[in-house]
């Protein structure tokens, strides 16, 4: 008569006790994955917003004004009412023919809803004489703004407008 061999009920408690511990660490792991997927997009989104409004100041050669609507995080896009001391336009080439086209900007849009996932912690100085929160950018490829703290999905974020380049910076707060 053969002895069969079974698992013991200790040996199936310790792989039970195993798989469980496995899953207590790595099951948090996964379930953070999402959150901060919708983080980096809620932080890629900004800065998609500033570079756009950049670039166009620089395309048109026109200063723009980017305002923040804390309240619904809309974006409005405008030309800024100050007088620059020289504007710029871009070269135009010469149209030979009635049967060639002229060159056509790409166009942007004039407002950007942001994520429903972002608080806007705007402080009295962020705000203008106008009581809006502006920032700027200018045909030169520069930008002045406030710095700006948010929060979206439980994080708290500082954004800076870099002067020189136009460059949205997002730093991580704690």
């Amino acid at each position: 008569m053969a002895m069969r061999r079974t698992y013991t009920l200790i040996e199936m408690l310790v792989v039970i006790l195993i798989l469980g511990l496995v899953s207590a660490v790595a099951l948090p792991r996964f379930l953070r994955i999402p959150r901060k997927i919708s983080t980096e997009r809620t932080l890629s989104e900004i800065r998609q917003v500033f570079a756009e409004s950049s670039a166009r100041a620089r395309a048109t050669g026109q200063a723009l004004n980017l305002t923040l609507d804390p309240e619904t995080s809309l974006l409005t896009v405008s030309a800024s009412s100050d007088s620059l001391s020289q504007e710029w336009r871009p070269p135009m080439p010469k149209v030979e023919d009635s049967n060639s086209r002229t060159p056509i900007f790409i166009s942007a849009k004039d407002t950007y809803t942001l994520s429903d996932s972002i608080e806007w912690q705007a402080e009295p100085e962020n705000y203008n004489s106008e009581g809006r929160i502006v920032f700027s950018f200018f045909p030169d490829g520069q930008a002045s703004g406030p710095q700006l703290y948010f929060s979206s999905h439980n994080s708290r974020f500082r954004l800076v407008v870099d002067n020189i380049t136009a460059r949205a910076n997002i730093y991580a707060e704690d």
